[in-house]
């Protein structure tokens, strides 16, 4: 009897101290990467380079520790480099994933070649101590960060995109297509279009100074004697490369040639904003492809967000020639509508459908005689 009591006690402990063993597992691997994230989330928080990385690295690194010891007691051993701890304090444990990080480190050396691939700095990859080829593609991906100039490239076009602006003046700005051929009739519409437009307001004439309808724009505001102006891009026509950087007729000092479509939106929106309430400006959406649609609804989300930067309203004159965009205007106003993404009629406030340049001209007659 005694005996057998002996033995039911003595496995009764064990069985306790398996059942403590795991709970203490259980409560670890869910303490453990809560304290690692958060603090990581308080490194990120705090912007300091070095001290966002060495947590990220010691985020991994805890994390595979606690795998490691999971695999560890799953065996029937004690966990890897643990004691009784866990993650117990706002700092990162040290002992409990100890093994972990020295495996961990010495991949990272073995996989980088020196014996920097173990630390981390501002701009290493924790990832390399897991993939020697994911560390070559991140040393390359961070090379091609550090040569991009295609920020600086952009802002330099825009800024001299601001500086025509100033110097030219604001005006008419004429969006459409540069496929139309000279013997088509929009073509002889455009052009007599921005004559009239240019003579009306006393502005100048600005587009994109390609051929088609751009073109059109373009003798329309010599033949009124007014300034003509513009921002030449290296692609037209459906990615047809200009024959040269040049303008054929135009001189040097009215345009630029730039190769960033955004810096050309830029330009052609500031182009068509008013600072004062004696400015004459107007933009014209005329028949066109991808390009033109592009920038027509750049000017119309603009104009809807309020984010023109006009201090005052500016007309938007849509040009349906022969009905080309009624199929448009029938989805935005009807299926558009029906869909819910918009209200019926809000685009009426924004812009003004004309069929005929008399048309056009009434309204920008009444839009700026009746303010």
């Amino acid at each position: 009897r005694c005996g057998r009591g002996v033995l039911i006690k003595k496995f009764s402990r064990r069985d306790a101290r398996q059942r403590r063993g795991e709970a203490r597992e259980r409560k670890e691997k869910e303490k453990a990467p809560h304290c690692h994230f958060v603090r990581l989330r308080r490194a990120f928080r705090l912007r300091c380079p070095c001290v966002m990385m060495r947590a990220a690295v010691h985020s991994l690194t805890s994390v595979a520790a606690l795998s490691l010891r999971g695999a560890s007691t799953a065996r029937g051993g004690r966990p890897l480099g643990s004691n009784r701890g866990g993650c117990r304090s706002r700092r990162c444990p040290s002992g409990s994933s100890s093994l972990a990080v020295s495996a961990v480190g010495a991949r990272a050396k073995s996989d980088s070649g020196d014996g920097s691939g173990g630390r981390g700095g501002f701009g290493s990859r924790p990832v390399a101590a897991f993939s020697s080829s994911s560390a070559s593609q991140g040393q390359a991906g961070s090379s091609s960060e550090r040569e991009r100039s295609s920020p600086e490239k952009v802002r330099a076009e825009m800024e001299e995109c601001f500086d025509l602006v100033a110097r030219m003046g604001r005006g008419a700005v004429y969006l459409g297509s540069a496929r139309v051929p000279e013997d088509h009739p929009h073509f002889q519409a455009a052009q007599e279009l921005a004559r009239d437009v240019a003579a009306a307001l006393n502005c100048t004439t600005w587009s994109g100074l390609g051929p088609g309808l751009m073109e059109a724009v373009t003798r329309g505001g010599q033949e009124a004697n007014k300034p003509v102006a513009g921002f030449m891009i290296l692609m037209e026509a459906g990615g047809a490369r200009q024959a040269s950087r040049r303008h054929p007729h135009l001189p040097d000092e009215v345009y630029r040639t730039l190769s960033f479509f955004s810096a050309r939106k830029h330009g052609l929106v500031d182009a068509g904003v008013r600072r004062a309430a004696a400015d004459r400006t107007a933009f014209f959406a005329l028949p066109g492809g991808v390009g033109t649609l592009d920038e027509v609804f750049e000017v119309l989300a603009l104009l809807q967000l309020r984010r023109m930067g006009s201090e005052h309203p500016v007309p938007f004159v849509v040009m349906n020639y022969d009905g080309v965009f009624d199929g448009l205007l029938a989805f935005l106003e009807q299926d558009m509508v029906r869909y819910g993404s918009l209200r019926e009629g809000e685009l009426e406030q924004h812009w003004k459908v004309c069929r005929t340049n008399a048309e056009a001209l009434a309204y920008l007659d009444e839009f700026y005689n009746s303010r």
